[in-house]
Order: structure tokens, then sequence, then C-alpha cells
């Protein structure tokens, strides 16, 4: 998968456009997932922060507080 293709925004895999997971302690997870992903975006929304990355399989995981 090329660096281009990898992070597409809205990008689908087998129907699926990516999986969100909610934490309390957004930070302590995103101390965690560089040692296994690279994260490419962070954002503020009015709902709450977010980053994302890429699993293995190409999978967009967001990950929310």
């Amino acid at each position: 998968m090329s660096e281009a293709s990898k992070h597409k925004a809205y990008a689908q895999r087998d129907g699926l456009n990516h999986v969100a997971l909610v934490y309390d302690d957004l930070s302590s997870t995103e101390d965690r997932v560089p040692k296994y992903f690279e994260i490419y975006s962070h954002a503020d929304y009015e709902l709450g922060k977010r980053f994302y990355f890429h699993g293995d399989d190409g999978t967009e995981y967001e990950m929310v507080c």
C-alpha cells in the first residue's frame, strides 16, 4: 500500500470506512500507539479530541476522547 493511499480520507476496506474507539485518557493511549503504528492526523472537534492511524491490514483507526 502506498503512503498516499494509506492516508486517503474516507477510503473503504471491505465496506468498512474506519473503526473508532473511545478512551477516557487519550494522552496515555497516544503515548503507546507509536510503538506499533504511525499516527498521521490529530483533530480537536466540539465533541472531543482524536487521532488516527492505520493498522497492519490498512484499516483506519480513530481514537477518540
